[in-house]
């Protein structure tokens, strides 16, 4: 079942037996006044049932309708998100948005970085963030009108590592 206002993008088409078959992926393009980019490698683990804190969130964005006024694009990855920020499409959909803002988990296990190796995983938020406002000032000298939110466990340590 699709979300009401779901986007979809044609991979292949093919014609058998005089029936046309057509591949589709749902995608978030990001086209709306009012846009979140949602890092988290537990996104996708949440939309299989299992329960953790992401899960209940995304289960409370659910029943109370916040995805009707808000275009959230989920990424499970820092590398996958800036991609998307990187692409065309987030081009055209960060120009049309009033509001755009970042969401992450603050450490992401397994996530690696040129820069910073293996200690990436326990500052994957901050440096998704870091990344993303570099980019942006860059390519649309917007870099310090965009907000975001990193959730954490142990706030502390979140404040330790975004130093």
């Amino acid at each position: 079942m699709f979300p009401a206002g779901a986007e979809f993008m044609c991979t292949k088409t093919k014609k058998s037996k005089g029936i046309l078959h057509i591949w589709l992926r749902e995608i978030r393009t990001g086209l709306s006044e009012n846009v979140i980019i949602w890092a988290d490698d537990e996104l996708f683990q949440a939309a299989e049932g299992q329960n953790t804190p992401t899960a209940e969130l995304i289960q409370f964005i659910q029943a109370h309708g916040f995805q009707r006024n808000i275009q959230f694009v989920l990424k499970d990855s820092t590398e996958t998100a800036l991609a998307f920020i990187r692409s065309n499409i987030f081009a055209q959909s960060f120009i049309y948005a009033k509001n755009v803002k970042l969401m992450s988990d603050n450490t992401r296990p397994g996530e690696k970085n040129e820069e910073y190796g293996d200690v990436a995983q326990y500052l994957a938020g901050p440096l998704f963030i870091k990344e993303t406002r570099e980019y942006l000032g860059k390519t649309f000298q917007k870099k310090d009108t965009l907000k975001a939110l990193i959730f954490c466990g142990d706030t502390q340590k979140c404040a330790e590592n975004c130093q």
